[in-house]
């Protein structure tokens, strides 16, 4: 498979290491929020494209305290980690990440548990997902392939591109998760009508269920 220079020959640098067995309260866009690039305070809200649009996006219910989320609940920055609001059910499930501020963050999926929202994606038994660093410049696009058609299993794709970073070993109900760390700010687009990039061949936007956990 295609994988970009940088990801080849940095991996053993930790620019991308594979995290295996990851889960609040919604947070005032107001509340100061510290800046860890040089320990002033934020208080300055996200800015989105409006109130919300759309039937998949992430949840303001199942999010670290510690992170700030847009009006149009798409873009995150602070720390810890956030749900999207509906379980993966299908076969092939596609969604995006882009990155609005270089940093590290994390993209992949978890269990509806509240226990761990303070930790990574990946950091404990309730998550799975590959951790991205600030080598990833802005605009670039993150493509997380969730297949569960025999077992579970997620690829990644970059700028559209498929990657060799594959994840195994997955087991129970998943949701699409993401946690941000060192600096980093990103949109998740979960939605089909606002992905920047085609899914991969066999692979739809995330169809939100009917019935939530």
């Amino acid at each position: 498979m295609w994988m970009p220079a940088f990801l080849r020959f940095r991996c053993c640098d930790g620019v991308i290491r594979f995290i295996y067995p990851s889960y609040g309260a919604l947070d005032n866009p107001d509340e100061e929020l510290t800046d860890v690039r040089g320990g002033s305070r934020l208080r300055t809200p996200l800015q989105g494209s409006g109130s919300v649009k759309f039937g998949v996006h992430l949840d303001t219910l199942m999010m670290s305290s510690s992170l700030q989320l847009s009006d149009d609940q798409q873009t995150i920055r602070g720390s810890g980690k956030i749900l999207g609001n509906t379980q993966l059910l299908q076969d092939k499930a596609y969604y995006e990440v882009v990155v609005v501020a270089p940093g590290k963050f994390h993209v992949g999926v978890s269990h509806y548990n509240t226990e761990f929202l303070d930790t990574n994606v990946g950091d404990d038994q309730y998550s799975w997902g590959t951790v991205f660093t600030s080598d990833l410049p802005k605009g670039t696009v993150i493509g997380c392939a969730f297949d569960q058609s025999d077992f579970p299993l997620i690829r990644y794709y970059l700028d559209g591109n498929p990657t060799d970073i594959e994840i195994g070993g997955l087991r129970g109900t998943f949701f699409p998760a993401i946690s941000i760390e060192e600096d980093a700010e990103v949109q998740v687009l979960l939605d089909s009508s606002v992905m920047k990039k085609s899914p991969p061949l066999g692979f739809n936007a995330i169809i939100k269920s009917r019935n939530l956990i």
